[in-house]
């Protein structure tokens, strides 16, 4: 997703790689900054990050592993590592900025 993208939010009753969602930085917790990132891993599952110069990552329970679908330039778990579940606020469902992208938000990786 672009970096300008403005997505509507559910909440997540469950998590599944694939799924776009929405959570608080790690790395600031106020004023709280918040990432929108697809997940490639959950609690339990072993993770090969995109950055395939990193090893292999076991994500713990109750924890997930983001990616942006920008590789190359995005801040997720290669930076932060696993995200705690704790910190994440929603699903990103539809764009609804730019009025250009307007649309559902895709489960598989563009």
């Amino acid at each position: 997703s672009g970096s300008m993208d403005h997505p509507i939010l559910s909440r997540p009753p469950l998590v599944l790689a694939g799924h776009v969602v929405v959570f608080c930085s790690p790395k600031k917790a106020f004023p709280h900054e918040y990432h929108v990132k697809r997940v490639a891993g959950v609690g339990g599952q072993l993770v090969r990050p995109s950055n395939r110069f990193r090893h292999i990552e076991s994500i713990p329970p109750y924890s997930i592993w983001v990616e942006g679908d920008n590789v190359t330039n995005s801040e997720d778990s290669s930076d932060h590592g696993p995200i705690s579940k704790k910190l994440l606020v929603g699903h990103a469902k539809r764009i609804i900025w730019p009025p250009s992208r307007w649309g559902k938000v895709e489960k598989s990786i563009p």
